[in-house]
């Protein structure tokens, strides 16, 4: 009886590659700082991050964010980018606020994000008081297709 053969290496399946984004940045963990954190209705917080390098998001990405609790909730929190913003440069985002809207496409230091609280990680990063640490890594997920992608009619559909 022959010996059992051991299985054959297997090749890196290049699926499972993380796959450069056109127009995004390279996905790293940002060190980031509560820069500011309001209730804008019962339930949600508007949550400005101050990240250690500018960032360019696409739309449809998003980002694992993980404040500096400890080790209870163990992982981050998947949330969707409402905004980027910069100190210097865009739109203005509202009286009082010293920092702007990013263009379309460009890479900003600051990162907008609006929170509803449904359970103690999300409650932990609502509880976040500016200068509070947290981590981001980002960017992730695989965006929404541009216009220039887009042969044909796209129809979005939501629920809620």
């Amino acid at each position: 009886m022959d010996a059992p053969r051991a299985p054959a290496a297997q090749e890196a399946d290049p699926s499972a590659a993380p796959v450069p984004v056109q127009g995004a940045s390279p996905r790293r963990l940002y060190a980031a700082v509560v820069e500011s954190n309001e209730e804008c209705s019962p339930g949600y917080r508007l949550v400005r991050y101050r990240l250690d390098a500018p960032v360019r998001f696409r739309a449809g990405q998003f980002a694992m964010l993980r404040g500096d609790w400890g080790a209870d909730p163990l992982l981050g929190r998947p949330m969707s980018i409402l905004r980027l913003a910069d100190a210097a440069g865009g739109a203005a985002l509202g009286a009082g606020r010293d920092a702007r809207l990013a263009a379309p496409g460009a890479a900003a230091d600051r990162a907008d994000f609006l929170l509803k609280v449904v359970g103690k990680g999300t409650q932990a990063l609502a509880d976040a008081r500016p200068g509070t640490r947290a981590t981001l890594l980002a960017p992730l997920g695989r965006p929404f297709r541009d216009e220039e992608d887009a042969a044909r009619r796209v129809l979005l559909v939501g629920g809620g």
